[in-house]
């Protein structure tokens, strides 16, 4: 990136719920992110993660299989703890 460019990402999902009774419901997320002078912003949203939870996976640090949600808290709150140590 040159020193005067724009570093932002912009997210938006849509998700459709099916509840416990049979009822949809629709949650909308986004996200805008800033990069740093020290991050990107896909960096800081997408890397810095996914690295700290293949470091997790080596450690053997994930015991849960498959597709995992946002809220697994064996993950969830390591990354997290992680991400707070970035400035």
């Amino acid at each position: 990136m040159e020193k005067n460019d724009v570093d932002l990402n912009l997210m938006h999902n849509e998700f459709i719920i099916l509840t416990k009774d049979e009822k949809y419901k629709k949650r909308i997320v986004k996200l805008m992110m800033s990069g740093t002078s020290k991050h990107t912003a896909t960096a800081l949203t997408v890397g810095t993660p996914s690295a700290i939870v293949t470091q997790m996976i080596l450690n053997n640090e994930v015991y849960s299989r498959g597709v995992l949600t946002p809220k697994d808290k064996n993950v969830c709150d390591k990354v997290l703890s992680e991400l707070s140590k970035i400035n």
